[in-house]
């Protein structure tokens, strides 16, 4: 029957199987799936077992001695044949399995009495002492597995099992439904441990069945051992470590152990690519291109990138014109970041054969590398011209489009990856990266769980979307995912940074600070884990860590920009510098800089000229600033705009003269308004109790969906009798004044302010102003002014924490969040207290 699979029932002999009524039970045939190998007697005493079994069977014989597709290819032609049959359950068997009389029976009550077990395995008996077990299960993963083995009275109960032996395993039909068939990648060696991974990553279970026994003459039904035999499992061996080893999934999965550890994982995994490199090498004809070019690939995938390129050369010296020795070298280069000599290689295997889709693809992402994406786009779409349906293509090319913020063409790119290969993961991540970026947060978290679905041990995936989820406001779901992430990758620097940020979204700073630490430790060179975790210090107060870290800055928010333009100058440590021109940089918001210029006086006292670089919006109101002797506008670029000898970055000036929360200078007010531009705000805003408000700031803040609020909130405020309400609000959220009728009246004058020193007379003007954390409040605050802010849960780290008052701004009140987006809390406790002012200047609150 070689070569096809052969379901018998008529009782014969041989590859010809027995089909019996059941003598106990009331189940269906049980169909039994034997791969068969040579050895004709071994078949014929397993299927004779196999008629003596109490339960009814099928037998279905796979043979593969004429045409030999190995094990796994002949399992999932047994399990498809079957699958749309009537049956619960399905055996697996090797034709060196002999089982018990009763051994498929004990099987199936027990798979019926565990509904969540998707696999099981019995006990398998040495050949010789049948008293002895040769496989009860094993202790971890492959190929770092230890068999359980020894005397049958150790292994009495039933137990769970990180993976069961091929030999002989029962399966449900329900869970092969579900998660599949045998990983075709594999050949016949890891299959079966590698089938046992995905069902438990996918919730279902794998037992040892003590009552289910069978004798194993274990090994001596594999194939005759020779070179290209021992190559295909070694090759076996790799692909299931890189597919569960190298990931955090096996150590949460395995037991704990020396050889779960990720140094002995990479030895190991080390030594097999080396090993089937060897093998190839020792395989290889001096005549034979495609050999040569094979090896090369085996080469390089253990790490011997010079040894591969020695490679590519022999083959390109045999036959200089074979176009896929150059095309692998290309490859060989690129993984090595050699991009420029890459894309000659790919653009000479295209000379050769213009044809080659492939070459043209990988030509493309080596183009991306270099910058030069508009090259790279035209590759890609020149090997989907050539290979329309290739997802791969599809989706290097959405990258590239990316890249060039054409966003809606990669959208759809990816989107057309995944049409054509659904289980392509890369397509499912990348374009839930994009959608992320774009704010698109319900869309990316529905492609970032497709990824984690199809590979559950995706580490990044679970990162981001654990970060979608926190942008999205489901903090607890998102910590879940990023505990997830931890497990799997527990070496994986961001995911500790994430859940820093997700544990000081939810107010655990000292632990968020924790996580940052560990993600430091990991990644000394981490911009972001740095930037974070001096934010979670500066929140505690701890000033003296935090700003020192806070110089992580320039690389994690700012990054080329500032890193270019500190190559360009000598930043200033606070020496003296008599006679030489210090200019002190705009970064961040405008609210940060009107925090920060309460130094400039101290600065000032060192000596020299100082020039003082801002947006334009804040020109009009630092005219004349004390300290200040060149005030200039920053340009769109970043780069300064003057000459200078010594700069600083103004958020630097802090840690500079060295400020705790006990020594921030605080010497309010330092910000005063024109008194032309007072005057006439008089006249025009009158008598009363004015207050000014503002509910939004810029939504291109990260964390402006947290700390902006909408005009509604204010409602009751506008109820207290003698309040006069006046809005200060500027750009897009302003336009929520024309489309919300407020209780009493209401004016927004933010359309009539041309600039800060406008705001500043206004707020000059009024006897109280009441804003979430935008540089209004910062401007009310230096200008000595009664001001009230408005804090989410996550407050920003200039506002501390546990407190109602700010060390930079004695004027300030606090009001924040007791838990993550509670404005209505807030503005309970600020109408209360504004009704508490009113009365106190002889005003009533109505009703």
């Amino acid at each position: 029957m070689g070569g096809l699979g052969c379901c018998c029932r008529d009782g014969g002999s041989g590859a010809k199987s027995a089909r019996r009524q059941a003598k106990r039970g009331s189940h269906h045939m049980i169909p039994v799936i034997i791969p068969s190998y040579k050895k004709p007697e071994q078949l014929a005493k397993c299927v004779a077992h196999l008629k003596s079994q109490t339960v009814e069977v099928e037998t279905f014989v796979r043979d593969n001695s004429t045409d030999n597709i190995y094990f796994t290819a002949a399992i999932n032609e047994g399990l498809l044949n079957y699958l749309d049959k009537d049956c619960e359950y399905m055996l697996i068997l090797n034709q060196d399995m002999y089982l018990e009389p009763d051994a498929v029976e004990q099987m199936v009550r027990f798979m019926d009495s565990h509904p969540q077990c998707g696999i099981g395995t019995p006990l398998q008996l040495h050949s010789e002492n049948p008293d002895y077990v040769v496989y009860a299960g094993c202790l971890e993963a492959f190929p770092f597995g230890k068999h359980q083995q020894g005397p049958i009275s150790q292994f009495t109960e039933d137990a769970p099992l990180f993976w069961g032996n091929g030999a002989c395993m029962i399966l449900r039909k329900q869970m092969i439904r579900e998660i599949g068939l045998l990983d075709k990648n594999l050949v016949f060696v890891a299959s079966d441990s590698d089938y046992c991974f995905t069902a438990r990553a996918r919730g279902w279970q794998v037992w040892r069945i003590a009552s289910a026994r069978g004798v194993h003459e274990h090994g001596a039904s594999g194939a005759d051992g020779n070179a290209e035999m021992d190559l295909l499992k070694i090759n076996d061996m790799l692909y299931f470590g890189r597919k569960w080893l190298t990931g955090g999934l096996y150590r949460e999965m395995a037991a704990e152990g020396d050889n779960c550890t990720p140094e002995a994982i990479d030895t190991i995994m080390n030594q097999l690519a080396h090993a089937a490199a060897d093998l190839r090498q020792a395989s290889l004809k001096p005549e034979d291109v495609s050999s040569y070019n094979d090896e090369a690939i085996s080469l390089q995938q253990a790490g011997r990138y010079e040894e591969a390129l020695v490679k590519c050369r022999q083959a390109a010296s045999i036959a200089p014109a074979d176009a896929r020795t150059h095309h692998v070298m290309g490859f060989i280069l690129q993984t090595q970041g050699q991009f420029d000599e890459a894309v000659e290689s790919y653009r000479r295997a295209i000379e050769l054969k213009p044809d080659f889709a492939q070459a043209y693809d990988h030509l493309g992402v080596a183009l991306s590398e270099l910058g030069r994406c508009d090259e790279a786009v035209e590759s890609h779409s020149k090997a989907i011209e050539l290979a329309p349906d290739c997802a791969g293509a599809h989706n290097n090319l959405a990258i590239a489009l990316g890249s060039q913020g054409l966003i809606d063409e990669a959208i759809a790119g990816y989107h057309q990856a995944v049409r054509l290969e659904p289980d392509l993961v890369d397509a499912h991540y990348n374009l839930a990266n994009l959608l992320r970026d774009r704010g698109r947060h319900a869309e990316a978290i529905a492609a970032y769980r497709h990824a984690i679905q199809l590979k559950p041990d995706h580490a990044e995936a679970h990162v981001n979307l654990s970060r979608a989820l926190r942008e999205y406001g489901r903090l607890d779901e998102a910590i879940r995912y990023c505990e997830k992430a931890v497990t799997l990758a527990p070496h994986l620097a961001e995911a500790h940074n994430n859940m820093g940020l997700l544990l000081r979204a939810q107010g655990r700073h000292e632990r968020a600070i924790a996580s940052y630490e560990k993600a430091i430790r990991l990644d000394p060179d981490y911009a972001n884990a740095h930037w974070n975790y001096s934010l979670a210090l500066l929140s505690c107060g701890r000033f003296t860590d935090g700003w020192r870290e806070y110089r992580w800055r320039e690389r994690a928010r700012l990054g080329a920009i500032l890193d270019s333009q500190r190559e360009e100058s000598a930043g200033w440590d606070g020496s003296p510098f008599a006679g030489k021109r210090l200019l002190i940089r705009y970064e961040q918001g405008m609210g940060d800089n009107l925090q920060f210029v309460r130094y400039v006086p101290m600065v000032k006292a060192r000596g020299g000229t100082v020039i003082f670089e801002t947006l334009g919006a804040l020109l009009g109101l630092l005219n004349g600033f004390d300290g200040i002797d060149e005030l200039v506008e920053a340009s769109p670029d970043g780069r300064p705009t003057v000459e200078f000898d010594l700069d600083v970055f103004v958020l630097d000036l802090a840690r500079i003269f060295g400020t705790t929360v006990e020594t921030v200078p605080a010497d309010i007010p330092y910000l005063y308004a024109d008194r032309a531009k007072v005057d006439h705000w008089s006249d025009r805003l009158g008598d009363g109790f004015k207050v000014g408000i503002v509910w939004a700031g810029s939504p291109r803040h990260t964390n402006d969906a947290n700390r902006s609020c909408s005009l509604k909130c204010f409602a009751p405020l506008s109820k207290i009798d003698g309040v006069r309400l006046f809005g200060l609000q500027k750009g897009d959220a302003a336009a929520e004044a024309g489309q919300f009728e407020m209780p009493m009246p209401f004016t927004n004058l933010g359309d009539e302010l041309d600039d800060f020193a406008d705001t500043a007379a206004i707020i000059e003007n009024l006897e109280l102003v009441i804003s979430v954390d935008t540089a209004v409040l910062h401007l009310a605050g230096a200008m000595g002014k009664d001001v009230w802010a408005l804090l989410p849960f996550d407050a920003d780290w200039r506002w501390l924490r546990d407190r109602a008052d700010s060390p930079w701004y004695p004027t300030m009140k606090l009001f924040r969040q007791s838990s993550p987006g509670d404005w209505a809390g807030v503005f309970d406790c600020v109408a209360a207290e504004l009704a508490e002012c009113a009365a106190a200047r002889g005003m009533h609150v109505n009703g």
